[in-house]
């Protein structure tokens, strides 16, 4: 199937595994990669909230479903529609050129059923796949085997947040080691400053003293000067 291609099926109503009347048909579009599916639905005599819509294809004496989605079946009557990559349904595997037909289940024993080649739908060879399942059937692994990768970010998390307390304790401690220094530098300063202060004040001091001890011992001179003068005149 390549280019365009267009497709009408129809399909029937199956009660206690017996083909009953026509209960609605289905248009399949595929251009190039792309395949737009829709099923109608009318006077089928049965309701469903939520009917599943599966294509079907065939391996190895099974009939794997893809599921498509839910119809909404209200008063006998309904429609869906999907837009799918023809070359690979849903991520299933299979191309739209691997199907053999649709199955909507109603009940273990009622059914519509549409067959694009002559070989008979059994149900109890139909197995429903899971949107993530390969081609062979199998599931494909998931993020949930394993360690959780949940719990490996939260513990990279909590370790990374453990890092940064750590660093940010250090940060501080330096911080507060760096502000004593500095404080501790200042009063070493002040302290050193003070002492050369008073050093500079004590020769001052000294000096003070030497100059009150000149000044007496010129004050002796004069007067002993004065009392040699008043004995020469006598």
């Amino acid at each position: 199937m390549s280019g365009f291609h267009r497709m009408i099926t129809y399909l029937y109503l199956y009660e206690q595994g017996q083909k009953g009347r026509n209960a609605g048909f289905a248009k399949i579009e595929k251009r190039d990669a792309r395949c737009l599916a829709e099923i109608h639905m009318k006077n089928t005599g049965y309701s469903s909230p939520s009917l599943p819509v599966y294509f079907y294809v065939q391996k190895q004496g099974k009939l794997p479903g893809i599921p498509l989605g839910n119809m909404d079946l209200s008063r006998g009557s309904g429609d869906f529609k999907i837009l799918l990559d023809a070359e690979d349904l849903l991520g299933s595997g299979y191309s739209l050129a691997d199907v053999k037909g649709i199955f909507l289940p109603l009940s273990e024993t009622t059914m519509f059923v549409s067959q694009w080649d002559d070989d008979p739908f059994l149900r109890e060879r139909f197995v429903a796949l899971k949107p993530e399942d390969a081609a062979n059937g199998s599931a494909k692994p998931t993020h949930g085997g394993g360690k959780p990768e949940g719990g490996a970010d939260g513990a990279d998390g909590a370790d990374d947040g453990t890092k940064r307390r750590s660093d940010g304790g250090r940060q501080a401690q330096s911080r507060t080691d760096s502000a004593g220094a500095a404080h501790s530098g200042a009063q070493r300063t002040d302290g050193a400053g003070a002492a050369r202060s008073s050093g500079r004040q004590m020769p001052n001091g000294v000096g003070g003293a030497d100059d009150g001890t000149k000044r007496r011992s010129d004050g002796g001179r004069q007067a002993q000067s004065r009392t040699d003068s008043a004995g020469a005149a006598h």
